[in-house]
């Protein structure tokens, strides 16, 4: 019997799983039905795959953060679904949540949008019992959204795993996945000078060790995992075709470049302004999420949904260059939307140091919003019309993700 997973958490986002619905409707089969099946068994019929895999990935994860290889040796077996965990380089206390998200029928029209870092969001998703069915597609659209679960938070700050300091963002929180859910490809070289760091791409490392984890789910008959850790491979890919994850200083240059000089150090004027930065980015979210879970589930049309859904020229075959590629224009959009978007909501707590609204137990954005749309449309329109062109470079890059693994599928 399956029953509602509550969440208490106010603020996050479930936008990963309704990006890969509408991206890829109708276009994995739902007839197939797969066996729910714990990781252990994934471990116990994987032999060596696993383990050469996790090594494979953690010499890369070592070699891009510039740390001696050595110190990712410290891991021969996987036996236990902590040694995955931790081989992997995942946060330890991660637990493998069994679930699935609401098909649209089972949601009701006025129902809360409540994403979660700590878990799957208690309003859209239920829970599934190992040994029942689920379809391919159900999964996939599921865990997509799974690694802003808290898989990839505080890793930094696990003694046994020597990653050393983040190359961007803090040690703790939630905000300390930011290494592997953000990638900058397209700054100039002086903004790599100042901020060398700013060129550490782990995001595309993790995506790599996703498609290899798929590989070998598929090869060993575990289809369930396989389709699941395509969701996770999906969810980094899309996060670099949102403007706030590709782009690290999304306000006007000059506005940051003043605020850099005024404190010319790099980890102090990160910290003087993660909030200024963080709550642009978190309404921007707030609000991209709420506008399509809205339209969708009401089933109204909308530039979001029509630009996920539109036909595109095919991605380069190599996940780096496809990713380079899908977020070339949602960073050249980034700082026009950023503007946009703080005209529309002219909104004078999200500069507040001291304020994060993801902190805010009352915020909601669909007040806001609607009372910003009626004193400024012509700012709503613009704002809709650019980050559709970022939607169009998702639902690309989610395709390229099912494509990509037709060969071991």
């Amino acid at each position: 019997m399956e029953s509602n997973i509550l969440s208490k958490s106010a603020m996050s986002w479930n936008t990963h799983s309704i990006i890969s619905r509408i991206a890829t409707l109708n276009s994995i089969d739902d007839k197939e039905k797969l066996t729910v099946t714990p990781i252990d068994t994934l471990i116990k019929v994987s032999g060596e795959a696993l383990s050469q895999a996790a090594h494979r990935f953690r010499s890369q994860l070592y070699r891009e953060l510039g740390l001696p290889l050595n110190l990712g040796n410290d891991c021969q077996q996987i036996i236990t679904p902590l040694d995955f965990l931790r081989c992997f380089r995942l946060n330890p206390i991660t637990k493998f949540r069994y679930v699935r998200v609401m098909e649209v029928e089972e949601t009701l029209p006025d129902m809360i949008h409540d994403p979660s870092r700590d878990g799957p969001p208690g309003h859209s998703y239920i829970d599934t019992q190992l040994e029942t069915h689920i379809s391919p597609d159900a999964v996939f659209l599921t865990y997509s959204d799974e690694p802003d679960w808290g898989m990839d938070q505080e890793l930094f700050s696990i003694p046994a795993y020597s990653m050393g300091s983040p190359p961007f963002g803090p040690a703790t929180g939630s905000s300390s996945q930011a290494p592997f859910h953000m990638a900058f490809f397209h700054e100039k070289r002086i903004t790599y000078w100042i901020m060398p760091s700013l060129g550490k791409r782990l995001l595309i490392i993790r995506s790599r060790m996703c498609f290899n984890l798929a590989e070998i789910a598929f090869n060993c008959n575990q289809s369930y995992w396989g389709w699941r850790f395509l969701g996770w491979a999906a969810h980094y890919l899309q996060d670099v075709t949102c403007p706030y994850h590709c782009c690290p200083f999304p306000p006007k240059k000059e506005k940051m470049l003043k605020r850099f000089l005024m404190n010319p150090f790099p980890k102090q004027f990160v910290k003087n302004n993660m909030n200024f930065l963080r709550n642009r980015h978190a309404l921007f979210e707030a609000t991209v999420s709420y506008v399509m879970n809205e339209h969708f589930k009401k089933q109204l049309a909308h530039p979001f949904i029509e630009a996920l859904k539109a036909n595109s020229k095919e991605l380069p075959a190599d996940i780096d260059l496809a990713a380079r590629e899908i977020s070339k224009l949602p960073y050249l959009l980034a700082p026009k939307i950023n503007n946009l978007m703080v005209q529309l909501f002219s909104w004078p707590l999200i500069d507040k140091a001291d304020y994060y609204l993801g902190d805010d137990p009352d915020f909601a954005v669909n007040g806001i919003l609607e009372q910003a749309i009626e004193a400024r449309a012509s700012y709503y329109g613009e704002f809709v019309e650019l980050v559709s062109q970022c939607l169009h470079e998702a639902g690309r890059i989610t395709r390229f993700v099912i494509e990509s693994s037709r060969g071991f599928i």
